[in-house]
């Protein structure tokens, strides 16, 4: 398993790249991860133990660019603060164990060209929004 943090300088604000997948990683994420606003790339992905709700402080990463999550053992509901991420280009939350109804806002990610929330609990109808926002989707997975 390989692991990367990749930045600028010392400062942690200057941290644009985290890369942790397959690292046996165990806990929740926490709400400070919202603070490291240079952020482009979260690769987090096959952590199997990686639980807890997705924390909302996701959505003040203004400059993320990728977000992967898939096959952790998060749950609860998709936050809804997740549609401020304007530069979004890819969303993977795949393999998880989130539920709930997916929030309209999602729709509000129009450079997203991936979107995988495949073989989670989600519920419900899909918000019009979504699929209406999502102009340059290229792939787009929401089977359970």
């Amino acid at each position: 398993a390989g692991a990367y943090c990749g930045g600028t300088g010392g400062d942690p604000d200057a941290v644009d790249e985290i890369v942790l997948e397959y690292n046996t990683m165990r806990g929740t994420l926490p709400p400070e991860l919202g603070l490291l606003t240079s952020l482009r790339t979260i690769r987090l992905g096959y952590n199997y133990d990686l639980s807890g709700p997705l924390p909302p402080a996701l959505g003040d990463l203004s400059n993320l660019e990728a977000l992967d999550l898939e096959e952790n053992s998060f749950a609860g509901p998709v936050p809804a603060s997740l549609g401020r991420l304007g530069k979004l280009r890819t969303l993977n939350l795949n393999r998880n164990g989130l539920s709930g109804q997916l929030p309209a806002g999602l729709g509000n990610l129009t450079s997203v060209t991936v979107l995988d929330l495949s073989e989670n609990r989600l519920g419900g109808t899909i918000p019009t929004e979504l699929t209406a926002g999502m102009t340059a989707a290229v792939e787009f997975r929401l089977n359970d």
